[in-house]
């Protein structure tokens, strides 16, 4: 029976924490995907299966706040990670992350 996203984010930040052991990611990465992954993500689908999440709610959750282009594009692409992880276990399932969108950023708004 597949975990919950609570559990699915534990074992993607363990990983990445074994890769800053190893020198394979920086600290800093892995304070911010945790700083993401638990202040905007995991309250708001933490409770659900993790094969029950649909594409339109994470739309819903990722176009709720007033986010600036980067800090939804950062936002977007830790989940990324964290859902490709866990999709690793159920390769055969559909990944609703991978039709999430980041906006597109241009000259005017560097």
């Amino acid at each position: 029976m597949p975990a919950n996203v609570r559990s699915r984010v534990r074992r993607f930040l363990a990983h990445c924490e074994s890769r800053v052991a190893k020198d394979d990611m920086a600290s800093v990465t892995l304070t911010s995907y945790r700083k993401i992954l638990s202040g905007i993500w995991r309250p708001r689908i933490g409770i659900l299966r993790f094969l029950n999440i649909r594409y339109s709610t994470l739309v819903e959750i990722a176009d709720s706040p007033r986010w600036g282009k980067k800090t939804y594009n950062n936002a977007i692409s830790v989940l990324r990670r964290a859902f490709k992880f866990g999709y690793c276990d159920y390769p055969e399932k559909y990944n609703p992350i991978f039709r999430l969108k980041s906006a597109r950023i241009s000259k005017r708004d560097r």
